[in-house]
């Protein structure tokens, strides 16, 4: 990925509470002093919506050193691989709708967007000589696609808007199928922020252009003005670590987490980074991507990219490093807009008191709920051109569905600014159409085959189906040995899992028994049968979490399949409990147990 530009209105970089401000976005071209702006929308609207007292205070006001710029649009790519295409392709629902609009309320209503579902890794303040700046150097983990976005600060309202035509973000960034994949995704993130003051000011309301508005107040003031600017730039790195099934993902994370040390700390790697990405590079896939907004941009076009396939997760990281160096290096040089200081109308002087400003708390949280299902959207079409199963016919009807999807979808956000009371409502008729979409072009998707892939011993064997009889590859573990109690009994027996499945089952192999008498031992035989019963406690170690438990019930075969019916495997790993459990032959008084610990790796197969 080549470094960007600048980062644009679809950006909503960190908000920084102050007293008098209730919210900082992102400055872009012609943004002025005293304009309208909608927070939902993420755009500047009535210029002079309200005036200010002192003239003389525009001459101080920083010029425009950097364009934001806008990129062209990027499409989202289609879903990675590994992930179940049939699971994935699904449209929100409508609980799911109202526990996004609950969590929102229950949000301060200071807030204009509430915080997405991320951990903060790190977060620390810097400061460099000679720079009279505050420079925050910031890593946070995010688990899904909405936290992702406004760990990356993208307004979703904008970002709908611009679909398809235009985008302030590289198009990539927009995936979310990582979401759905065995990827962990971290935001790293270095800020440097030059405040300047406009104490002096007098912001007085323009009664003469509100009386003259005959346009609904929200789509031509908005629900905030424009106080002043602050300076500075941001830069912002995405990284991504994809692993198989077979590895943990506790251990990746963890080892990552040592490994960010580095981010914003001159200087070279220490030799603890060092030792841990060379772990994380024989456990996971490394990619970093980088951009940003300032005059960096012109020092970092021609570097290479820290993603190159060839390189180590080292040499990603202090490649990335060396980005974040010459970010820090130029700290004081960058002096240019780089954040909007918003304030709310009811501050300002003659401002109408009858004049309702609407809330976007909840309207905001659905928009990223409807640029999910936009980006599902493109997925899906992407995804089916790349298989190759559309005719010409299909392909132009599927692209003339989600283009009038992302019509309705534009249409919802212009509602929507007007009056965000029905944003849930509405939103859930999207939803539904959504829904069909869906259910019509995932039948055309090339069918995903039903069978997974186990591993577990790597000691594979050639057997008969305890039911079926039918020829099986499973991988199986040692003969266990077992004694009853006292000794006066004696068993041997295996489990095993079948290499490939369609559902869950785990055999069981035994030995024919034997019993203690006198001195000798006896073989089991029907007059003195063994009563075997064989249990599994299965238990998911990553994704989604489960557990089950099974049992074979009592019996005195040979060979046992213990299983719960059409229970079917999704790909990650798995903890197993195989419980072998024998009472006779024999002596019934004298039972012998057995408990196999192990893991399996569930893979999809191809």
């Amino acid at each position: 990925m080549k470094a960007h530009p600048s980062v644009g209105k679809a950006i909503w970089l960190a908000s920084c509470i102050r007293p008098s401000l209730a919210l900082n976005v992102p400055y872009e071209d012609g943004l002025t002093m005293g304009q309208g702006y909608n927070t939902f929308l993420g755009q500047g609207l009535l210029h002079n919506a309200v005036m200010i007292g002192s003239a003389s205070k525009r001459s101080e006001e920083p010029a425009d050193n950097n364009s934001t710029g806008i990129f062209d649009f990027t499409e989202p790519s289609p879903v990675m691989p590994g992930v179940s295409l049939n699971e994935y392709f699904t449209a929100p629902t409508s609980e799911e709708l109202a526990r996004v609009v609950e969590e929102a309320e229950k949000a301060s209503s200071d807030k204009e967007k509430r915080d997405g579902d991320s951990k903060m890794i790190s977060d620390t303040k810097m400061t460099m000589p000679g720079c009279p700046a505050d420079i925050r150097s910031q890593i946070e983990f995010v688990s899904d696609y909405t936290s992702y976005l406004k760990a990356l600060g993208v307004n979703a309202a904008s970002t709908i808007s611009g679909y398809g035509q235009s985008a302030s973000v590289s198009g990539g960034y927009l995936d979310e199928s990582q979401f759905s994949s065995n990827t962990l995704t971290y935001i790293a993130s270095i800020s440097i922020n030059k405040q300047r003051r406009f104490s002096n000011e007098k912001f007085t309301f323009n009664t003469e252009k509100y009386e003259a508005n005959k346009r609904p107040f929200p789509t031509t003031f908005g629900n905030r003005y424009i106080q002043g600017f602050d300076m500075g730039g941001k830069l912002m790195a995405r990284i991504m670590l994809t692993f198989d099934e077979s590895s943990s993902k506790e251990e990746i994370k963890a080892t990552a987490e040592a490994s960010f040390g580095f981010w914003g700390v001159s200087g070279n790697l220490s030799t603890d980074v060092k030792n841990n990405l060379e772990k994380l590079s024989k456990k996971a896939k490394v990619t970093v991507n980088v951009f940003y907004q300032g005059d960096i941009g012109r020092q970092l076009q021609s570097q290479s990219d820290p993603s190159d396939k060839s390189n180590s997760a080292q040499q990603i990281f202090e490649t990335a490093k060396s980005w974040s160096d010459t970010f820090l290096d130029m700290a004081c040089s960058h002096d240019y807009r780089y954040e909007v200081l918003l304030d709310r109308y009811t501050n300002t002087g003659s401002f109408p008191q009858n004049v309702s400003i609407p809330h976007y708390t909840s309207a905001g949280a659905v928009a990223y709920l409807v640029l999910g299902g936009m980006v599902k959207n493109t997925e899906l079409r992407k995804t089916l051109q790349s298989q190759g199963v559309l005719s010409q016919e299909e392909d132009l009807r599927i692209q003339q569905d989600e283009i009038e999807l992302i019509d309705a979808q534009k249409e919802w956000i212009r509602k929507t600014a007007e009056d965000p009371s029905n944003a849930q409502k509405t939103a859930d008729k999207l939803f539904k159409r959504s829904k069909d979409y869906l259910e019509k072009w995932t039948s055309h998707l090339a069918p995903e085959s039903p069978y997974v892939d186990i591993k577990a011993f790597n000691q594979f064997e050639t057997l008969r189906d305890p039911d079926t009889k039918a020829v099986t590859t499973y991988d199986c573990s040692q003969w266990y040995e077992p004694y009853g109690q006292g000794g006066w009994t004696w068993s041997r027996f295996r489990v095993c899992v079948p290499a490939q499945t369609e559902v869950f089952k785990l055999a069981v192999f035994r030995e024919r028994s034997q019993y203690l008498w006198g001195s000798a031992w006896y073989w089991e035989k029907d007059a003195y049968p063994s009563y075997v019963t064989a249990g599994v406690d299965l238990k998911r170690i990553d994704g989604k979490p489960g557990s089950w438990k099974f049992s074979s019930g009592e019996t005195t075969s040979k060979s046992i399949n213990v299983h719960g019916g059409q229970e079917k495997l999704q790909p990650g790993r798995y903890k197993v409990l195989a419980n072998f459990y024998q009472m006779g032959p024999y002596w019934d008084e004298t039972p012998l147990s057995k408990v196999v610990d192990f893991d399996i790796t569930v893979t999809r197969s191809n």
